[in-house]
């Protein structure tokens, strides 16, 4: 029998940099800032640095597999952030492993990594259709960046002003069955230096806009997000509020990270610019259900 206080329990599903900026350790960084308990799966390993990707090695199906059975047989309550899936067959296996234990799941935030900041490929074309179409209806939130957005709907209207979100790939969005989908807006164009996300959900559209910060230190931003999102929705908070609360943390971490020098190129965001403590969790408030 299980005795002590409850914690906000966040997992990564998502690959391996080694430079510490993306994937599970930003991830786990995020959590852990945030006053949550994190933990990780890996599904692929790469090489990279602040540079770039040399290279990429998605882990079997069955390993991949057994860290999810065996973290899932332990831990309930879960919010579950997943990354990068690497191939179908990894795939497949994280989509059933959801099904089998949604008992033990509180939420889901997808970010559909595709490609890194420095523009290596990180999925395969053939993926897609099966992420869109079985992975989305489970999730509580999808966060694509605007070309991922661009992929994944079809859309090929430029895309360069936030009024064209609205217009051209808003509607798109929300054919696709799911609680939401976070179009993140860092390539528009914006003459007031600001940066907006469109939040689609059954309820509507609704704009976060935030401060640009100017800076090389951008490496992991994407991951940085979706699991601020993915802890504030484990502490508690509705998804508009997560929402809301993890870009302002991304913005803090940018603007206390931009000083640094982490590696010769793109270095990491500084996640530990305002570090909670591990918190209790007090109440269960109703969260979007994960599927």
């Amino acid at each position: 029998m299980v005795s002590g206080k409850p914690v906000p329990v966040c997992f990564s599903i998502a690959g391996l940099d080694p430079s510490g900026g993306a994937g599970i350790l930003a991830d786990v960084k995020t959590f852990s800032a945030l006053g949550c308990y994190g933990a990780a799966a890996v599904t692929a390993l790469t090489a990279q640095n602040t540079l770039g990707i040399t290279g990429v090695w998605p882990v079997a199906p069955d390993v991949l597999e057994a860290q999810l059975n065996t973290f899932f047989a332990d831990f309930t309550d879960v919010h579950v952030k997943i990354g990068m899936v690497a191939t179908l067959e990894n795939a497949a296996v994280i989509l059933r492993m959801l099904e089998q234990y949604a008992g033990r799941i509180a939420t889901i935030v997808y970010d559909p990594v595709m490609a890194s900041t420095s523009g290596a490929s990180l999925l395969t074309p053939s993926t897609l259709p099966f992420l869109r179409d079985c992975f989305f209806p489970r999730c509580t939130l999808v966060t694509p960046n605007l070309p991922e957005a661009c992929h994944l709907w079809g859309c090929t209207v430029p895309l360069r002003v936030p009024d064209d979100v609205r217009r051209e790939l808003v509607p798109l969005c929300r054919l696709t069955p799911g609680h939401g989908v976070l179009l993140k807006g860092g390539h528009l164009e914006d003459e007031r230096n600001t940066s907006t996300d469109f939040l689609v959900t059954h309820d509507g559209v609704r704009p976060f806009i935030s401060p640009r910060v100017r800076t090389k230190n951008t490496h992991g931003t994407g991951c940085t997000l979706s699991s601020a999102v993915t802890a504030f929705l484990a502490l508690g908070h509705s998804l508009p509020e997560a929402v809301g609360r993890a870009k302002d943390y991304l913005t803090g971490a940018l603007e206390y990270g931009r000083g640094f020098a982490m590696g010769t190129g793109h270095g990491s965001v500084n996640h530990f610019y305002a570090p909670k403590t591990l918190q209790e969790l007090h109440t269960k408030r109703p969260s979007t259900p994960a599927v």
